[in-house]
């Protein structure tokens, strides 16, 4: 509508040794200028503004799925995400902490089937451990983990008392080892 009042500008057409032409391939743009022509009358966002930005987005920045140090040095992730200047939204980190609360049931699933049968605390202890740790870390805890499934709790708590986990985390892991012992 707002497009009716504008002046339509003439179309220009570069010199060959124009500078433009070194910059930029009008086959990756093709698709855009034919949408652009098409929606010379819309105003604001559109679904179609979104949509080609996206696309233009994901090809301009990349899609990446590890924070990586962009071009100006700042710790960047997803697409063109800047986690040092806007960092997360608390409905980003809610949504991430879910999905990985997912996966620590799926990890446990996967490698240690039996985790589901224990008692409550002990499932609690598991599943923070295989969060903190990740699968392939608790998976270590061999004999803490042998003392568990067979019921042996003061053993386990022996076993997370003796690792290098509890001097690494210290009150994380006396916290733990008192929900193990609790079971007794």
């Amino acid at each position: 509508m707002f497009g009716l009042f504008k002046k339509k500008k003439k179309n220009v057409k570069y010199r060959d040794n124009d500078e433009l032409d070194a910059y930029v391939q009008y086959s990756d743009f093709t698709d855009v200028f034919k949408v652009a022509e098409k929606m010379n009358d819309d105003i604001g966002v559109t679904p179609a503004l979104k949509e080609k930005l996206k696309g233009k987005l994901k090809n301009e920045e990349g899609y990446e799925y590890r924070p990586y140090h962009c071009s100006e040095g700042n710790l960047t992730i997803g697409v063109g995400r800047n986690l040092e200047s806007k960092g997360l939204n608390v409905a980003e980190i809610d949504f991430m902490f879910e999905n990985d609360i997912a996966d620590v049931f799926l990890d446990l699933d996967r490698e240690l089937p039996h985790w589901k049968y224990e008692p409550f605390n002990i499932r609690l202890v598991l599943c923070d451990m295989c969060f903190n740790l990740g699968i392939k870390g608790l998976t270590k805890f061999k004999k803490f983990l042998e003392a568990v499934e067979d019921a042996d709790y003061e053993e386990a708590a022996l076993e997370l008392k003796k690792s290098k986990y509890f001097t690494q985390v210290p009150n994380r892991a006396k916290r733990n080892i008192k929900l193990v012992l609790s079971v007794i």
